[in-house]
């Protein structure tokens, strides 16, 4: 009986300690890891967007508003990993710089394995900057 509920305490432990969409989703503004770009907030969500269809993720939503362009993304379950969540943040600007704001968890923080939020960001971060190389030798 007692490890009947030893498990059963640790199970909604386990569970608590769950990242879900809804979590990097309401994760304070200023939360995670940023950078900023030398181009036009424009450029800059054109060359995220792009870099995020080139990964191993989902885009679930995507949403314009007078901050910036928020993106929320997933990670499937794989042999390595429970999956991530994260969120992307095109921080609105009237001029460059543009900062981008990364919050990236792994679905269960217990998991060793999976991808970190500092190897995301930096993966994505390199993306931005290639697409935005890209984007300016077009012009």
């Amino acid at each position: 009986m007692v490890s009947r509920r030893m498990l059963m305490a640790g199970l909604l432990l386990t569970l608590g300690a769950c990242a879900t969409a809804v979590t990097v989703q309401n994760a304070p503004a200023d939360a995670g890891t940023a950078q900023t770009f030398p181009a036009s907030y424009d450029r800059v969500s054109a060359a995220t967007l792009e870099a995020l269809r080139q990964f191993n993720v989902n885009v679930t939503s995507t949403q314009e508003h007078a901050g910036g362009l928020q993106i929320l993304v997933t990670k499937s379950l794989s042999a390595f990993s429970w999956g991530e969540v994260g969120r992307i943040t095109v921080v609105r600007t009237s001029a460059p710089p543009t900062p981008v704001r990364v919050v990236w968890e792994k679905r269960a923080q217990f998991q060793i394995t999976g991808t970190g939020e500092t190897e995301f960001s930096r993966e994505l971060f390199d993306g931005i900057r290639r697409n935005l190389a890209a984007l300016a030798s077009r012009f």
